[in-house]
């Protein structure tokens, strides 16, 4: 679905996958989700789901950068899980402003966020709309 919205001029995505129950994958509240689709519907403050944008990388750190953030915060500790030698791992990060820094251990080949059934996810940006899951390959700096 992230793919084909960033495809198509006139489709948004609307990420609310942090309204599921890990059994109930359909949100039981269906506000939250017609809150976001009339926000776009308006035209006023919300174009589309942060998404996953681009990657900078400086030394040892990765920069993950998003479409749609100016600001950037966690309801909980921030981590990105990285494909370490084969094995995913949660590797802590840091938040500058509208972009999730890591340092990601060598051999660190993909990264993702909440790419797993009924993941919590705790990124927001300024408006408290939740970054969409993302799984990404690091060497290349794109979507998978």
């Amino acid at each position: 679905m992230l793919k084909v919205s960033q495809t198509l001029a006139a489709v948004h995505l609307v990420s609310i996958t942090d309204t599921g129950e890990l059994y109930n994958p359909h949100p039981v509240t269906k506000r939250i989700a017609g809150t976001r689709l009339g926000k776009i519907l308006a035209g006023t403050t919300y174009s589309s789901t942060p998404v996953f944008n681009r990657i900078i990388k400086d030394k040892n750190q990765v920069h993950l950068k998003f479409k749609g953030v100016q600001h950037i915060h966690a309801t909980q500790n921030c981590h990105i899980e990285g494909l370490v030698n084969g094995v995913w791992q949660s590797i802590p990060a840091k938040i500058k402003d509208d972009q999730v820094v890591v340092e990601f251990p060598n051999g660190t080949t993909q990264a993702r966020y909440g790419y797993s059934n009924a993941p919590i996810l705790t990124l927001y940006n300024e408006q408290n709309d939740p970054i969409a899951p993302f799984l990404i390959n690091l060497d290349e700096g794109n979507l998978i």
